[in-house]
């Protein structure tokens, strides 16, 4: 089994923490989001796992050539150019030899990653997309209107229910057909391309903890949910 992990990004909005370091080196309690990531990977089977990096590519060289528990396992695959969230894939055509999973490197879960691509090999489909369903307060009074712009209901503060995307995916190797050669692209670009070619994308609920750790909220929120809850991400 086969794994990239999106490592390549700056973290922008992680910033001053990541002047310093790259965002998927910033630190969850004890460990690196990334190791986090790549012991889950490594538990579960996963015998090759691409590191897709560029912005301080070299930070996360020494990270990973300090662990001997990831020799054999790790690879780093080097971008030359910004390829976006998605471009960076086609770097690993022809090493890539079947379906394969993909993961954003600021992603905190407690999902199946063996589950996740088995069940996306057994649809047949050329993607599967983790969705996790994410709540949404709003702290004002909402106002709906009728077709006289008068007021048909008030609802105060209420709470929107949606699924999202959690940057988790697997992918069949029909993936690389859909990205060019050095092209800039995202991940919500590629999905929709490739429905737009006949390609029937699946999702694959994920409903236990998922936490985006590229926003300041989420990233103090995890720190102490992880502290807490060590276990479940092992």
């Amino acid at each position: 089994m086969e794994a990239v992990i999106m490592a390549g990004g700056e973290g922008r909005r992680l910033r001053p923490y990541t002047h310093i370091i790259p965002k998927p080196l910033v630190p969850v309690g004890d460990k690196a989001i990334l190791e986090i990531i790549m012991d889950q990977l490594v538990k579960r089977g996963f015998t090759k796992i691409y590191l897709a990096v560029g912005h301080k590519s070299d930070y996360i060289k020494a990270f990973i050539d300090n662990k001997e528990k990831y020799k054999g396992k790790v690879f780093l695959s080097y971008e030359k150019i910004p390829l976006g969230t998605a471009g960076p894939i086609k770097l690993l055509e022809g090493q890539l030899k079947g379906d394969f999973l993909v993961i954003n490197g600021d992603t905190l879960s407690d999902i199946d990653y063996r589950d996740l691509l088995n069940k996306h090999k057994l649809s047949k489909k050329i993607a599967t997309i983790a969705i996790f369903q994410k709540e949404t307060k709003i702290d004002l009074g909402i106002v709906r209107t009728d077709d006289k712009k008068d007021i048909a209901r008030y609802i105060e503060k209420p709470t929107f229910k949606n699924f999202v995307s959690t940057g988790i995916y697997a992918f069949s190797p029909e993936v690389f057909t859909h990205i060019k050669e050095n092209e800039a692209i995202g991940f919500p670009d590629l999905v929709k391309r490739m429905m737009g070619n006949g390609h029937k994308v699946g999702t694959y609920h994920l409903k236990g903890t998922w936490m985006d750790l590229g926003r300041f909220e989420e990233f103090d929120k995890a720190n102490k949910f992880y502290e807490n809850n060590k276990s479940k991400f092992e």
